[in-house]
């Protein structure tokens, strides 16, 4: 399975665990228009530490693989929690551009089948590897 390790200009500042740590995997949606988008929302430094948002990997609609952040780091993915969990992003528009009107809540983009099988070796790969 390939991977391919692009990590953020800001992964060794964020906050090592151990791998046993890890007890969630949690799956999104990028809910932006596609992962060069990601990309840059990603890049954002947030915090004071010089950290952003992103998830560990991210999986793009034709079924390519990034790991953005390690998962030895603990990435800012989903509040309350990022320290025992890895984010996996699927690249989707989500609800976007409309993420808060009350009349637009449901995702009208389906997953790609190269997405899926990508998540599925993935959520094995991780299985047997932490």
């Amino acid at each position: 399975m390939l991977i391919k390790h692009r990590p953020l200009q800001y992964e060794s500042q964020l906050t090592r665990r151990s791998i046993e740590q890890i007890e969630l995997l949690v799956i999104h949606c990028t809910e932006l228009p596609d992962m060069a988008e990601a990309r840059r929302f990603g890049e954002k430094a947030l915090y004071p530490s010089g950290t952003g948002n992103s998830g560990h990997y991210y999986i793009d609609r034709e079924g390519h693989m990034e790991c953005w952040v390690q998962p030895e780091y603990v990435a800012h993915h989903v509040k309350g929690h990022n320290a025992n969990s890895i984010g996996i992003e699927l690249d989707n528009l989500g609800r976007y551009p409309d993420w808060f009107h009350s009349q637009k809540q449901t995702p009208t983009q389906h997953y790609t089948d190269s997405q899926i099988s990508q998540l599925i070796k993935l959520v094995q790969h991780l299985e047997s590897n932490i």
